[in-house]
């Protein structure tokens, strides 16, 4: 009983340590991004949320968004900027908060667009008027 209860620990230990020293692959890819924060927020004045943007290091400002009827499903979007001319390479969503809002689901609802050099987060539907925040990470960014 004994040595098993000393395999275990060692193992445990040994597994902490590779894993201290090696990053996920998940911690490889978000460690080099850029941080980016669109927080939409629904008022009564106002049916659908209005958004702003936080960059680090940057004070919060109004988002600059558009709304444009997807070619796609003939919907109406709102289309949010959350990168700068000769932005980043690619886009990805770290976070959505709160996490369990139904009305706000990635692929359908929201979702991250290219044109051009420039990165928009689209929202539709029902996450049009709903309070979310989401945190993006723009890789390899250069910003004039």
């Amino acid at each position: 009983m004994k040595s098993l209860i000393t395999v275990t620990l060692l193992l445990c230990a040994f597994s902490s340590t590779i894993l201290a020293k090696n990053p996920t692959s998940e911690e490889k890819r978000l460690s080099p991004l850029i941080k980016r924060t669109l927080a939409c927020v629904q008022s009564a004045n106002n049916p659908k949320a209005s958004c702003t943007v936080e960059a680090e290091g940057e004070k919060v400002r109004p988002a600059d968004c558009f709304e444009e009827v997807s070619k796609e499903d003939k919907k109406p979007r709102m289309y949010c900027k959350i990168s700068c001319k000769n932005g980043p390479v690619g886009v990805v969503v770290v976070e959505k908060q709160p996490s369990g809002v139904r009305q706000c689901v990635k692929h359908f609802t929201y979702n991250t667009e290219r044109r051009g050099n420039e990165w928009y987060l689209w929202r539709s539907a029902d996450c049009l008027n709903q309070t979310v925040t989401f945190e993006v990470g723009l890789e390899d960014t250069f910003c004039e």
